[in-house]
């Protein structure tokens, strides 16, 4: 029984380029979930009571204002293309493979896509053969060819657009049980570079024996000692075989864990989802990845690490896993974990201040 009716909203924009916002007043009653995916994506979910009102307007081009007051459910999803998905610099390289039927072919996609805030200029892209594969064509000339690489020079990519680079290779003198093939793109922006890479791998023959532990995942999360809800996690990748190594990372963050900033810049990060592409472990050397997070409340955080290893001479290595522990004691300003809550018990964790398990 407040006297005032509920009222709330939100709103992403870029300066000088998109708005995208909601907004629920009088409202009597509100069940809503919205997503905000990006500067340029917002989907709602509602059903209320009261007044509502959206509205999104593009380089002053599109301008929708709806209003509706009533009683409504409603399902929407505004998509904004051409606006920045992050509010700095960032460059996105995708890469799909194929071998083609009855060929020794091998097709490959490298897209490249500008979701950052900024145009980018020049453009740099280097695709790295897989071993005794032999370049054929591709889509656009390259500026620069090697027996072991192909370079591409692009002007510049605006702010969201898109690219595809179409990539022929002659695998026929390839032996292994994968072909793994990567890719590395660099924007220039204001005398600095941001820098996008992944790979692909094509399983060309079945696997046909058990696999050799070659490679060694380790996970460490440590609070920080200045900053009791700043909590520090490390994944260490060894490479243990004389050849060289690439590699996928994805770690899933816990509800109530936030990523602040990386020692490498994340491909992507959704979702409490971070994910990095890692195109070049030397042999017998361990590549590391420290980042910095922020606890929201306090409490036991427990999370993994996916870490999927392919080796460049086509060898087959299973996935390997990095776990950590923390424990996050009561901080000031803390937010209420949301959802029923289990009473205290009064249990003690087994790891009091950091864990670390391998796999």
């Amino acid at each position: 029984n407040q006297s005032l009716k509920w009222e709330e909203g939100i709103q992403s924009k870029t300066r000088g380029v998109s708005y995208i916002g909601e907004e629920f007043s009088s409202a009597d009653r509100l069940d809503k979930e919205t997503v905000a995916r990006g500067l340029n994506e917002m989907e709602t979910d509602a059903s209320f009571s009261g007044m509502a009102r959206f509205r999104a307007i593009l380089n002053g081009l599109l301008n929708m204002d709806e209003e509706y007051q009533g009683d409504y459910s409603l399902q929407r999803n505004m998509l904004l293309h051409g606006v920045p998905r992050y509010d700095h610099p960032h460059l996105v390289v995708a890469k799909e493979g194929k071998i083609m039927p009855n060929s020794t072919l091998a097709l490959y996609n490298i897209t490249l896509e500008n979701d950052g805030s900024k145009t980018l200029a020049p453009i740099y892209v280097k695709d790295i053969f897989p071993p005794l594969a032999k370049f054929v064509n591709s889509s656009l000339r390259p500026s620069e060819l090697t027996k072991e690489s192909a370079n591409w020079t692009l002007t510049h990519l605006a702010i969201g657009d898109t690219l595809t680079i179409q990539l022929w290779l002659n695998v026929s003198e390839y032996r292994g049980d994968e072909l793994v093939n990567r890719v590395e793109a660099s924007g220039g922006y204001d005398d600095t570079w941001i820098i996008a890479r992944n790979f692909t791998a094509l399983e060309i023959d079945w696997l046909t024996c058990c696999l050799d532990d070659t490679i060694f995942v380790t996970k460490t999360g440590k609070v920080d000692t200045g900053e009791p809800n700043v909590v520090w996690y490390q994944i260490d990748i060894q490479n243990l075989e004389k050849g060289t190594r690439v590699a996928r990372v994805v770690d899933t963050l816990p509800q109530g864990i936030v990523l602040l900033n990386a020692s490498l810049a994340p491909a992507s990060y959704e979702d409490n989802v971070i994910a990095w592409n890692l195109i070049e472990i030397a042999p017998l050397e361990t590549a590391t990845i420290v980042y910095r997070t922020e606890a929201l409340w306090s409490g036991t955080f427990m999370n993994k690490a996916e870490v999927d290893v392919r080796s460049v001479n086509g060898s087959i290595e299973r996935l390997h896993y990095g776990y950590a522990m923390v424990n996050v004691g009561k901080f000031e300003n803390e937010m209420l974990i949301p959802g029923w809550q289990p009473p205290d018990w009064g249990l003690s964790s087994v790891c009091e201040d950091s864990c670390e398990l391998a796999s």
